[in-house]
């Protein structure tokens, strides 16, 4: 028995109809939702929820330090925690010495594993841009950017490193700012190195 030639474009459309109809529900069923950093008191409970069952303790002030060095950011609440823990199996209580005395590592191993990948990745000019961002400040207004090239090629790079997620625009269209925290002291210790080299 043969197909008649209608047949094909008739299945295909209602196929798709189907198809479509039912994309359109799976996406009205998906919740998307934005996850920035956390509060302080939803990032203390971050560090303190999990320990809780566990003979493992933080002191108060580290808990607050924690937040303090983290701003929040929940990769890094991770981080800063599990690198305490790992980096002395045998101790169970914690607290600000400890973590004053494991910071250096703690950071050149953030530095490692984290940023350094991020930033060698990027285009010369991004660098650069980034660099001198960071030399202006934390959050800066393009304007008070000295930056050593074009300002064409750096008003580039910043729209660059915005789309890239680097940087964010918090306000106006005329500043940014770093999209993570540390970020811009990692750069510092970069550009520190580049004038030491």
């Amino acid at each position: 028995m043969a197909i008649p030639s209608w047949w094909w474009p008739v299945a295909c459309r209602r196929w798709w109809r189907t198809s479509s109809e039912a994309g359109a529900t799976w996406e009205r069923d998906l919740n998307v939702r934005r996850i920035g950093n956390l509060e302080p008191t939803d990032a203390r409970a971050a560090i303190t929820t999990p320990i809780a069952r566990s003979d493992i303790r933080f002191s108060e002030a580290l808990t607050d330090r924690i937040v303090d060095e983290s701003r929040g950011y929940p990769y890094f609440i991770q981080y800063f925690c599990s690198f305490l823990i790992d980096s002395v199996p045998d101790q169970r209580a914690f607290d600000l010495d400890a973590f004053e005395e494991l910071r250096p590592m703690l950071i050149a191993q953030l530095d490692q594993s984290f940023f350094d990948g991020r930033f060698s990745k990027l285009p010369h000019a991004e660098q650069e841009a980034l660099i001198a961002t960071a030399r202006a400040g934390e959050q800066v207004r393009l304007r008070d950017v000295t930056s050593t090239g074009s300002r064409d090629v750096f008003r580039v790079a910043i729209s660059r490193l915005v789309e890239r997620g680097h940087l964010y625009r918090p306000s106006a269209r005329a500043e940014v700012a770093f999209a993570l925290p540390l970020y811009r002291d990692f750069l510092l210790r970069v550009a520190e190195r580049r004038n030491d080299s």
